[in-house]
C-alpha cells in the first residue's frame, strides 16, 4: 500500500448529507484515508488505521528514494566501468563523490525523516554529465 487520499466519510454523514450550517460555522465534514486502487481513492474502503496511514507514508516516502536511487545508477556503473578500463571518467572526482554522497543521503532517508509525509529530500548534484 503505497498511496492514499482523504475522502469525506459518507458513513458518518445522515441522510440530508453535510448541512450547509455546519460549513457556515466552519465545520469540515467527517473525512477518512482511504488507498488508491487503480488510480482512484476507494471510497468504498472503511477507512485506514493511523498505523496504516503511517505505513503507506514510509511506503511512498520508500518507493520515491528508491526510484531517485536508480536515476544515479548508471552513472557510478559508468563511473566503475571506466576506472576499471582504465579509462578517462566522464564525472571528476568531486562530481563523482557528490554522487555517492547524494546516494547516501537517500539510503539514510528513512532514519533522518521524522514525518514520512513531509520529508526533506537532498538535493541532487548538478554537475552530472
Amino acid at each position: 500500500m503505497a498511496a492514499t487520499e482523504e475522502v469525506i466519510d459518507q458513513s458518518r454523514i445522515g441522510r440530508r448529507g453535510f448541512p450547509r450550517h455546519y460549513q457556515a460555522l466552519g465545520l469540515k465534514p467527517p473525512m477518512k484515508t482511504v488507498p488508491i486502487k487503480d488510480g482512484l481513492p476507494d471510497v468504498s474502503h472503511p477507512g485506514l488505521s493511523e498505523e496504516q496511514v503511517l505505513e503507506a507514508a514510509w511506503a511512498a516516502l520508500r518507493a520515491e528514494r528508491d526510484r531517485l536511487f536508480q536515476v544515479t545508477r548508471p552513472l557510478v556503473e559508468r563511473h566503475a566501468e571506466e576506472l576499471a578500463l582504465e579509462l578517462t571518467t566522464t564525472l571528476s572526482a568531486t562530481d563523482y563523490l557528490a554522487v555517492l554522497a547524494y546516494r547516501q543521503a537517500l539510503r539514510d532517508l528513512p532514519v533522518t525523516t521524522a514525518d514520512p509525509s513531509n520529508p526533506v529530500w537532498p538535493v541532487p548534484p548538478t554537475a552530472q554529465a
